[in-house]
């Protein structure tokens, strides 16, 4: 994407990316709360990738003791507080902390620290708990963290100050230079190129839409680190307020959620589409444009892939940083699960569940079995309450196809429907729900039976599966026989297959030519 190049970052984000947190421990830290802002108590280490952080317990309250590097500025720091500010003035704005004056009246400290130029602050401390920890989150949380970052979004939508104005390594609009600049730390081969390819792939889908992205002061990390949550009625944790104001800056909108997004993905036990709950909340707060909701995804990506990069880069600063290392596992498998089905799969999905998705214009379509009537074809039912089903025998290998088989016996045709929940593939005592939902049609009839191209277009061929495919269409047959070879060009209605020696046929329609759908989902995708 068009701005800066790794060697400009290299001066500013890049330059900061490849600072160790300063040497402070909590010795250290009681000693400047004693100094500086009169407090005693009880100091604990909070984690973070490259500051220090120290709650403090003096009995009476709970406060956060912030130290970074003097290589943020001062300015950036008064924009923190001041948005801190700004937020907790808004009635309908979460939780935030509160910047708290040091003896001298100052509320940014610019001090040395065992030799270190380093800036100081307290904030106030916000009970609760997080939600990194916990492995599953209901829905219910899942769609509070997105109204949270929404309502944080809209609080910060008229926010201004020349402190915004920044460049770090987490800024979206800079991620493929980011990555890049960081990506010699990576030192696995394939996980450096599986990376290098996510990010490439989402900027191509990014960049034309970039054009039409909001720009706001955003907080850049709502994540399940930096929100503390309370226990419903219900006991699900619900989210309240939002900290860390660190990665504050000017980006994009549509940047705020795909960061939050992110940080689901390691409790969405392999699924990409347990994030839907948070974009309808953040979108019923704070709408996303078109091009921002079809960008959603491939930024998610990114994200995904700066996560990686950064987190092995720290380590190789910081071999020993707990934070990083009780994450790095996190931020794979967060990349591992944003990689995981096609970028346009989860677009389409987002803006369909954003009711923003025009349904797919289906051309006429020339008959695919042009010798088989269809009042001759008899539906076999593979659904919950189907009579075929007793006495366990769904859960016998194979039952499908048998049934199916069976029913053809005694109609000619038999016929199992695209969309039905099937019986044979649920998964008894599993912790996330089945890939029950049918996504193609399948068929028992006779051998030899001629199947004609619904639609002009080129053949791909490989063994028993059969593809035609057109610009915007695609057909996939499985257990068919052709004399065709692949790249051969047919019209709508020309002799395409006949159904193989087996006597069952697989059929699916795709309007993505690019991608071969699964044969079976989860229902709620």
């Amino acid at each position: 994407m068009a701005g800066a190049t790794p060697n400009m970052l290299e001066k500013s984000a890049f330059g900061r990316a490849e600072l160790p947190r300063p040497d402070v421990d909590p010795a250290d830290a009681a000693q400047v709360l004693r100094a500086v802002y009169g407090l005693e108590g009880r100091v604990v280490e909070l984690g973070s990738q490259q500051d220090r952080n120290f709650r403090i317990d003096t009995g009476a309250g709970r406060f956060v003791l912030k130290i970074c590097h003097a290589a943020y500025s001062r300015l950036e720091l008064e924009a923190q507080n001041a948005a801190m500010r700004h937020l907790a003035d808004k009635d309908d704005a979460p939780s935030v902390p509160q910047p708290i004056v040091a003896r001298n009246g100052s509320e940014i400290l610019s001090m040395e620290i065992n030799g270190q130029p380093c800036q100081v602050r307290l904030l106030t401390y916000l009970d609760g708990v997080p939600l990194t920890s916990r492995k599953f989150l209901p829905e219910a949380t899942v769609a509070a963290l997105g109204r949270v970052c929404g309502e944080t979004a809209r609080g910060l939508a008229d926010f201004c100050h020349p402190g915004l104005d920044r460049q770090l390594q987490w800024d979206l609009r800079q991620a493929v230079p980011m990555a890049t600049a960081l990506m010699a730390a990576v030192l696995d081969a394939a996980r450096r190129a599986a990376v290098m390819e996510a990010l490439a792939a989402a900027d191509r889908l990014v960049g034309p839409l970039s054009a039409s992205f909001r720009s706001q002061a955003i907080h850049q990390d709502i994540t399940d680190d930096n929100v503390v949550a309370a226990p419903d009625a219900e006991g699900r944790p619900i989210p309240q307020g939002v900290i860390d104001f660190g990665d504050l800056m000017v980006g994009w909108l549509v940047a705020d959620l795909a960061v939050c997004c992110s940080s689901l993905l390691h409790h969405a036990g392999g699924d990409p589409f347990y994030i839907l709950p948070a974009v309808r909340a953040f979108h019923a707060i704070h709408p996303l444009n078109a091009s921002e909701a079809e960008a959603l995804w491939p930024l998610i990506v990114q994200r995904a892939g700066v996560l990686v990069a950064s987190s092995e880069q720290q380590l190789v600063l910081e071999p020993d940083n707990a934070y990083v290392l009780g994450n790095i596992d996190h931020e794979r498998e967060i990349f591992a699960v944003a990689t995981s089905l096609p970028m346009q799969v989860v677009q389409a999905a987002i803006l369909e569940t954003l009711r923003m998705r025009e349904p797919a214009a289906v051309p006429v379509l020339h008959r695919l079995l042009p010798d088989v009537e269809p009042a001759d074809i008899s539906i076999c039912p593979l659904d919950p309450l189907s009579p075929h089903f007793d006495a366990g025998n769904w859960q016998n290998s194979g039952i499908d196809r048998a049934l199916l088989r069976q029913t053809a016996q005694q109609a000619g045709v038999a016929l199992a429907r695209y969309g039905e929940y099937r019986l044979s593939q649920t998964r008894a005592h599993s912790a996330t729900p089945s890939a029950t939902q049918a996504l193609f049609i399948e068929m028992a009839l006779p051998a030899g039976t001629r199947i004609t191209a619904p639609f002009a277009g080129t053949v791909e061929r490989h063994g028993p599966h059969l593809r035609l495919v057109s610009h915007d269409l695609v057909l996939l047959l499985d257990g068919v026989d052709t004399v065709l070879e692949s790249g051969m060009k047919v019209v709508a209605g020309f002799d395409l297959a006949v159904v193989g020696e087996t006597g069952h046929m697989t059929i699916q329609l795709s309007t993505e030519p690019s991608i071969t759908p699964p044969q079976f989902v989860m229902p709620h995708q």
